[in-house]
């Protein structure tokens, strides 16, 4: 499992399971990452201006996904990848003569406005960024995402002790096409040295995959995973709590991508029975609920073709 959340060296693992009934198959699927790197300027040793406590946003975007799956050596996707401090092994030489990838840079996909929702030969990123068409691991498919979806921004809350949530929809009018459900990343942690720059991000396709068009929770529409809790406190991994939404199969032309970012106070509740063996859980388990402190929303639109 992976380390500490706010470990500059490492990047946040979080395996994105797509419904309860297709855990073992949707175990296939590129994990969800969080990267988070100290200010630029802090480390370059310039002082740094006093800031109101914000969650500021950057950049959102829906980017081309890595070409190959699994790459790298400590089971992480190939990007979005951070070099930080110029050794990690994972990320690339770049330059003539050529050098590892300098600290602060990072390998991303290509953003894009327009994508494809078939495989059409020379267009896109030769996937399709249909559920339907693509799988995402149910049946013995391999996933293929068609994007990732990355949010970027600095958190200079100086709060170390709540939760980071992050949530994803993507929707064609009244039609939800992906959900990623609340994902819980835990707290920062006091050896964080503020601002930092977070970088969240996590793969898609849009509706669902043969044998899942049947909500909530089908397809690319989040079940809940290592989700009701165990004990009342976050448990030192990343969870994901459903939103209870149905996927349906998109269709050609706009969508909108709605994200969410908050740091809140987590409060639990003890549950017991079927609410926790329904779910694999041992009895009793315990639900979360959340107080917000701080939220950004980076909403953006796309097209479909």
């Amino acid at each position: 499992m992976p380390q500490h959340l706010f470990n500059h060296k490492t990047c946040l693992i979080a395996v994105l399971l797509a419904s309860a009934a297709v855990q073992s198959a949707a175990a296939q699927i590129p994990e969800p990452r969080r990267i988070v790197q100290p200010n630029s300027a802090q480390k370059s040793g310039t002082p740094l201006a006093p800031q109101a406590p914000a969650l500021t946003a950057l950049a959102a975007d829906l980017s081309g996904d890595y070409p190959i799956i699994g790459a790298n050596a400590d089971g992480t996707d190939l990007w979005p990848c951070v070099n930080y401090d110029g050794k990690n092994p994972d990320c690339p030489r770049i330059g003539k003569p050529s050098v590892h990838l300098p600290g602060y840079g990072i390998v991303a996909g290509f953003p894009a406005f327009t994508w494809n929702l078939q495989n059409t030969p020379g267009r896109g990123n030769g996937v399709g960024c249909d559920a339907l068409v693509n799988g995402s691991g149910a049946l013995g498919i391999p996933y293929k995402p068609c994007a990732q979806i990355t949010t970027w921004f600095e958190d200079s809350t100086n709060d170390f002790t709540d939760d980071l949530l992050w949530h994803v929809r993507v929707v064609q009018g009244s039609n939800v096409i992906y959900d990623s459900g609340v994902q819980d990343y835990g707290p920062a942690g006091p050896s964080v040295v503020y601002p930092v720059s977070v970088a969240l991000s996590a793969d898609a396709n849009f509706g669902y995959w043969p044998g899942a068009e049947l909500g909530p929770n089908n397809g690319d529409c989040g079940a809940d995973v290592f989700y009701p809790l165990q004990s009342p406190a976050f448990p030192n991994h990343y969870y994901q709590v459903s939103k209870q939404q149905s996927c349906v199969e998109p269709i050609a032309g706009p969508a909108k991508v709605y994200t969410q970012t908050i740091l809140a106070t987590p409060s639990y509740t003890q549950v017991t029975g079927r609410a926790c063996t329904s779910k694999h859980v041992p009895s009793p388990c315990y639900t979360v609920s959340w107080a917000t402190k701080y939220e950004i929303h980076q909403d953006f639109d796309v097209t479909l073709q």
